[in-house]
Parts: structure tokens; C-alpha cells; sequence
């Protein structure tokens, strides 16, 4: 077992993005560990939503340069631990988990394969598919739909950019040339939405499990949701997150109509939207994470409010 350390300085890529900002938000509150938090981001004006942390400039996550900048920030601050929060970032840091291993930096994201599997839309429905889950129904072609609405999204992405409902043919072969790297059209569902954050610890255990209503939806992100204590949602959860042999931090997204589940699709990062209602409920998913890492948890799905709800308004900042 590691030694416990109460000490850390840790390390949030992509500082910029709603996650990490809910990552950040969540370590402050940690009870268990003093944590000294750096951020790095390609984007410099970044650093104004941290006035009180340091900040380092990187490369895009798809530069031959940014897992060298990474380094180097690691060894000149001292890292203990980093927290990748784009989905962009997260194939990157799986494959070289070995390097950080070696400079004794802790990271904790899924295998490659299974990121791979979760980062495309159309290797997930196959996955699904084969395994004989639920989940809306997906058209081959333009020319199978026969009715309307349905829903368009590209193969790849996140925060739900280039995702849109479609009311006629004409419409969706509109927004379909803007998707050139492939795109996904299924039935347009009339169902209850949940985003349900999970954490899989090193035994490959589901500790928390936190399903979330989006009652309302902004930019792909929930700004007014709801707790729901769901035991089906709970079963289904714990079965595909085994099938993927997940281990790690991940949202899952379902559709609910009646007890009818439907899964949508798999995020292996933490909320963009609603992390910080789960943090409220009772459950810290960063804090989980470290205190696995460094010391080992009980293989026990921890217990979490329900009927909590969030409003999520803007904030400023002036320096």
C-alpha cells in the first residue's frame, strides 16, 4: 500500500473547460488532502479564472509538443497527480499512463481500448449492440428514415457541439455536410435524460454511482438537474461498466420512459454540467480518486443524497 500522503500538488489540464472548473470547485472542498492546484490550458486567458493558482501555457492536446510540456511542468512543480479533463486529452494520457508512472506522478484513466471504445459514438453502439443493451434506434442510411424528428450528432465529440434535433430531410442533410467526420442519426427520443457519474476504483469496483436528471439543458450541459436514487439505473451501470472492464472516473448517459432504459452514450471524463450536484449529494469524485490511489478504498457504492437539486447560473470575474 502507498504511503498516505496529506500533501499534494496536483496538476488540471484543459483548465478552461466546465469539468475542470467542477474538478477544481471539488479538491477545494477536500477534507482529506491539502492540495496545491496548477492548471495548464493552450488557451493563456485561461489563467484569469484562476487568479489565485499557477498557470502554465501548453500546446493542443494533438501537438507532437504537449506531452512534452506536461513533463516538464510535472518535474519543475513537483507533481503528485493529474487530472485530465478534456475528452480530447484522455486517449493521450491512457497510452502514456507508463511515463507518468516512471516520474512517479499518479493519473487514474481508463485502458486505451476502452477509452477507444467510448470516445467513438459508432464503436459504442456496436459494443452495445453485441452485448444486447438498449438503446435508440440507429439509421444506416438517410434513406431508411421514415419519420421525423430525429437527432444528429457527430461520431466524435463532446459538450453535444453539432448535436441537433431535425424535423425534415431537408434540414438534416443541412447540418450533416458540417459534420464531415462522420455523424450518427437515431430516433428522436421523448424520454426522461440522465447523466449518471460513476467511479470505478482500482479493484474494477463501482464505488459511486450518482444519477442525475437533466431537467433543463444548456450547450450540452445541465443547468437545472436532480438526484434520483434509481436501483435499475444502478444494475445497468454496474453491468456495462464491467463489460467495458472500465476502471476510473466516467458519466453515462441514458434515456428513461416509464422503467424502460435506453443507454445513450459513455464519457470516460467527469461532468462538464453536473459534477458539482453530485459533490453536493454527498459524493467527491476527485477526492475519491486520490484517496484510492494513494491509500485503497473498501469495495462498498457509497450512499448519496437523493432529491437534491441544482441551478447552475453564470459567474464573472473581474482583475
Amino acid at each position: 500500500m502507498t504511503k498516505y500522503k496529506k500533501s499534494l500538488n496536483i496538476l488540471v489540464t484543459s483548465a478552461g473547460v466546465d469539468s475542470a472548473q467542477n474538478i477544481v470547485k471539488a479538491l477545494k472542498k477536500s477534507k482529506k488532502f491539502k492540495i496545491n492546484i496548477i492548471c495548464s490550458d493552450q488557451d493563456k486567458y485561461v489563467a484569469g479564472i484562476y487568479p489565485k493558482e499557477k498557470f502554465f501555457q501548453t500546446p493542443r492536446a494533438n501537438s507532437k509538443f504537449f506531452l512534452k510540456k506536461i513533463k516538464e511542468i510535472v518535474r519543475k512543480n513537483k507533481i503528485n497527480f493529474i487530472f485530465p479533463c478534456h475528452s480530447s486529452e484522455i486517449l493521450l494520457f491512457s497510452k502514456n499512463k507508463r511515463v507518468f508512472e516512471k516520474l512517479e506522478v499518479g493519473i487514474i484513466v481508463p485502458d486505451e481500448n476502452t477509452v477507444k471504445i467510448c470516445n467513438s459514438k459508432k464503436s459504442f453502439l456496436k459494443f452495445l449492440k453485441n452485448l444486447g443493451y438498449k438503446f435508440p434506434k440507429t439509421y444506416n442510411s438517410l434513406s431508411e428514415i421514415r419519420q421525423y424528428p430525429v437527432f444528429i450528432k457527430p461520431e466524435k465529440g463532446s459538450s453535444s457541439k453539432g448535436a441537433h434535433k431535425i424535423n425534415s430531410l431537408q434540414e438534416l442533410k443541412f447540418y450533416a455536410k458540417f459534420l464531415q467526420d462522420g455523424f450518427i442519426v437515431q430516433r428522436f427520443e421523448n424520454s426522461t435524460e440522465y447523466t449518471v457519474d460513476c467511479y470505478v476504483n482500482k479493484n474494477s469496483f463501482l464505488m459511486a454511482c450518482v444519477p442525475r436528471e437533466r431537467i433543463r439543458v444548456r450547450d450540452g450541459k445541465s443547468i437545472i438537474g436532480k438526484t434520483h436514487y434509481d436501483k435499475k439505473i444502478f444494475s445497468l451501470i454496474k453491468k456495462l461498466l464491467e463489460d467495458l472492464n472500465y476502471q476510473g472516473p466516467c458519466n453515462v448517459q441514458i434515456f428513461k420512459n416509464k422503467d424502460n432504459l435506453k443507454l445513450i452514450e459513455i464519457n470516460p471524463r467527469m461532468s462538464a454540467g453536473g459534477l458539482l450536484l453530485t459533490l453536493e449529494a454527498g459524493i467527491n469524485i476527485p477526492e475519491l480518486m486520490l484517496r484510492d490511489y494513494y491509500y485503497g478504498l473498501r469495495d462498498i457504492l457509497l450512499d448519496f443524497k437523493p432529491n437534491i437539486y441544482m441551478y447552475k447560473i453564470s459567474n464573472e470575474i473581474f482583475k
